[in-house]
């Protein structure tokens, strides 16, 4: 398996070109985040020689106490012959694919992702993935209304899915309790708190700027 100081070596020419651009462990991130952080995740594989990126976004809330790569999809191309999906085409013993990695990276990757910019933009990123972040979509059909300060829709959305009720009521007591009372102060509140511990989890002091939630404005 690749390892975070050869993904690190590996994207400091990208970072030194782009000053939007930092590299926090195997994420080349886009800074600075607000309430969405948008990234190149740079993960191993079975192979120890083999980088496999993958488009990596989530928003800051809820809590997140520990890291995951978000979500997005897997950047392939055809570099020598057919593409064998168990591997990666990014071998660190050939510069020329690590540098048409960071060539992807640049002109397809990040262009996608400056697109994120709103939780509604968020929001249509991951329903593009179709069934295969349902669960995740569920949730946020409850907490990006409630960001945006549409309590009553957020209300309505968790009230017409039982198991999601469970789940909000068992895990984020003093969220659901702010929102049956319709109690905009304690849920920024709540929401604040919450991003300043996926921050701390991911590490992202340095590059998060810590900002209104549209529930405030």
């Amino acid at each position: 398996m690749t390892t975070v100081a050869q993904v690190r070596r590996a994207v400091r020419p990208l970072i030194q070109q782009h000053s939007d651009l930092a590299n926090i462990g195997r994420f080349v991130m886009i800074k600075p985040v607000h309430h969405i952080w948008r990234a190149v995740f740079i993960e191993s594989t079975i192979d120890p020689y083999a980088f496999a990126p993958c488009s990596s976004v989530d928003i800051l809330v809820p809590a997140e106490t520990r890291r995951s790569r978000g979500f997005g999809q897997r950047i392939f191309r055809n570099i020598y012959g057919p593409r064998d999906i168990r591997s990666s085409d990014w071998d660190i013993r050939q510069p020329e694919t690590v540098k048409q990695m960071l060539d992807m990276i640049e002109n397809e990757a990040l262009p996608k992702l400056y697109t994120i910019n709103t939780f509604e933009d968020y929001f249509a990123f991951i329903s593009s993935f179709g069934r295969e972040y349902t669960g995740h979509i569920q949730y946020l059909e409850v907490f990006i209304p409630a960001a945006n300060g549409d309590l009553e829709l957020s209300r309505k959305n968790l009230e017409r899915r039982a198991p999601i009720l469970a789940d909000i009521k068992k895990f984020y007591p003093r969220f659901y309790r702010a929102l049956v009372d319709d109690d905009r102060s304690e849920i920024a509140r709540i929401l604040h708190e919450w991003e300043a511990d996926t921050v701390s989890t991911y590490k992202l002091e340095k590059i998060w700027e810590k900002t209104p939630f549209p529930l405030e404005l």
